[in-house]
């Protein structure tokens, strides 16, 4: 588990999520605005005396809850990403079983095939002499080096398939070579499930791969309230002096702007967003109605 790339890779993107978070949160920086007028004119402004010098300070204000939303969805992102682990470590151990049952038993069939062979040599020397000494015939001889023939081939197929098998089971922990230890254990464990009335609702509820559902119905549903917030347009404000060149006076300047949802009302990315939550929600044996996972 430790050493697995997949897992590690998994536990980056949970951080790089969680870093996600703390950015998400922060609000808009605001602007430093400066803006020079009445200058380089023709007549009687053509000197700067009639200039006017502005210095604004501007700040975005979202509406609708937007920050709020948006770290939602982020830390719904972190959930999936924790989930995800969970369900990965969960198959990384049915990959481990699963190919250690398959190395241990490819490393017991190699033994058998090595003992029918030394069976096979056995029996082409018997043969052997039972024809020296008249009691069969040569056919007998050959019959008995074709089987050792056979039982050589398969004891250098057996080894293949039990070299295979064991760097199939490094691989499972990301190593390139194939393991070279001893193989030991039971192949005739019985297996044993309990009925399934018996099997509790809460242990079915408490499985990584629910959790991780529902978690994605979390995030796709926070992500829906995100896109439904950006339908509501943020102002800005700003505050600043404006200086007048010819008069040396200085006057306080105020401003309000706010974009016009006229086209742009996020209509596709809230579209978007709901069909990805309907995606994530369970259907109903009717194939009807959607429910969010509880």
């Amino acid at each position: 588990m430790a050493a697995h790339p997949d897992l590690a890779a998994l536990e980056h993107e949970r951080r790089a999520l969680a870093a996600a978070v703390e950015q998400a949160r922060l609000m808009p920086n605001p602007e430093l605005q400066t803006e020079v007028e009445n200058v380089a004119g023709t007549g009687s402004r053509e000197d700067d005396d009639a200039a006017e010098s502005t210095l604004r300070l501007a700040q975005r204000i979202e509406l609708g809850g937007k920050r709020t939303a948006r770290a939602r969805v982020a830390a719904a992102s972190v959930d999936v990403a924790a989930a995800e682990i969970e369900l990965r470590r969960r198959a990384l151990a049915a990959e481990v079983t699963i190919a250690f049952a398959t190395a241990l038993a490819a490393e017991q069939r190699s033994v058998l095939v090595g003992d029918l062979e030394r069976l096979a040599a056995d029996a082409l020397r018997s043969a052997g002499s039972a024809v020296k000494a008249g009691a069969v015939s040569s056919a007998e001889r050959d019959r008995a080096r074709l089987d050792q023939t056979k039982a050589q081939r398969e004891r250098a197929l057996r080894e293949r398939q039990a070299k295979a098998a064991r760097a199939s089971l490094a691989a499972t922990w990301g190593a390139t070579v194939p393991f070279v230890g001893e193989l030991e254990g039971p192949l005739d464990l019985p297996i044993t499930l309990p009925p399934r009335n018996e099997v509790s609702s809460l242990e079915i509820a408490g499985h990584p791969a629910i959790l991780h559902a529902e978690a994605v119905v979390a995030e796709r549903s926070a992500a829906v309230s995100l896109e439904r917030a950006k339908r509501i347009p943020d102002v800005s404000v700003a505050a600043g002096a404006r200086h007048f060149n010819d008069e040396d006076d200085v006057a306080a300047v105020f401003s309000l702007s706010a974009p016009l949802p006229l086209f742009d009302r996020n209509q596709g990315a809230l579209a978007e967003a709901e069909a990805r939550l309907a995606k994530a929600l369970p259907v109903k044996r009717d194939g009807l109605a959607r429910q969010p996972l509880r």
